[in-house]
């Protein structure tokens, strides 16, 4: 998994290992999938990994997995809930899905959940495709393009 971050553009299903459960793609969706404990002194070098990913997809929502960390150190947190602050005004929404109790904890007791509410933090992923796909269609990459250029 190397350095805690795995890159998945509009894929349906994380990718946990060298398969992908499935490999479904929907165009303005991106999943980014955090492993490991988020905290101050990885935080900045985990954004600068994500700020290219986010500006080359231009995704709509970036959906941002957390299932795989323990851990979510104030720090970090208050990092994450300015980068959403930025990326919003970009018009780039985020989203957090498969929060553990422990970072749900964390996560409510901060501003960001102000923020974010109930509609943009998701039990796990595929819950967040199908509110993706109810509020945008369910349009896969590809088909998008050939709609667009008569294909």
């Amino acid at each position: 998994m190397g350095e805690g971050l795995v890159e998945v553009t509009g894929k349906r299903v994380s990718i946990l290992t060298d398969m992908a459960i499935a490999d479904e793609t929907f165009s303005g969706l991106l999943i980014l999938r955090l492993e490991g404990r988020v905290f101050f002194a990885n935080a900045e070098r985990i954004r600068e990994k994500m700020m290219p990913l986010i500006a080359e997809a231009k995704p709509r929502v970036v959906a941002l997995d957390l299932s795989g960390v323990p851990d979510l150190e104030y720090t970090a947190l208050k990092m994450m809930t300015e980068a959403e602050k930025r990326q919003r005004e970009y018009g780039i929404m985020l989203w957090l899905v498969g929060l553990n109790p422990e970072v749900l904890r964390v996560v409510q007791n901060s501003e960001l959940v102000e923020t974010l509410g109930r509609e943009r933090m998701f039990f796990n992923l595929e819950r967040a495709v199908e509110a993706f796909q109810g509020r945008w269609g369910s349009t896969r990459q590809g088909e998008e393009d050939t709609a667009k250029f008569g294909g």
